[in-house]
């Protein structure tokens, strides 16, 4: 439903911008937002982030991201893979532990 919101509303922004209430209140609202996602990604690092194989997932996923543009569809599917694979040789699933 929130895209419909945007698609509905994008015109609008413009004279909207024009009104110094209201052009305070979309810089307000665009301030709460990223804080916001800001709070819910080191909440969901905490819960994630709780072994050093996930770290180092963690981290070269971002790595990746930031110096080599790697595709988030490719990482997610990178990440799975090492982390899947990660786990079968913890387990020993693989003959390699």
């Amino acid at each position: 439903p929130s895209f419909f919101f945007v698609l509905a509303l994008n015109p609008l922004i413009p004279r909207l911008r024009n009104s110094a209430w209201a052009a305070a209140f979309l810089d307000s609202a665009n301030v709460s937002a990223v804080a916001l996602m800001a709070a819910v990604t080191l909440r969901l690092g905490a819960t994630a982030l709780t072994s050093w194989q996930s770290w180092l997932i963690g981290g070269a996923a971002i790595g990746l991201r930031l110096r080599a543009q790697v595709s988030p569809s490719l990482l997610i599917i990178g990440s799975a893979l090492v982390g899947w694979a990660l786990y079968q040789v913890e387990v020993g699933l693989l003959g390699l532990a």
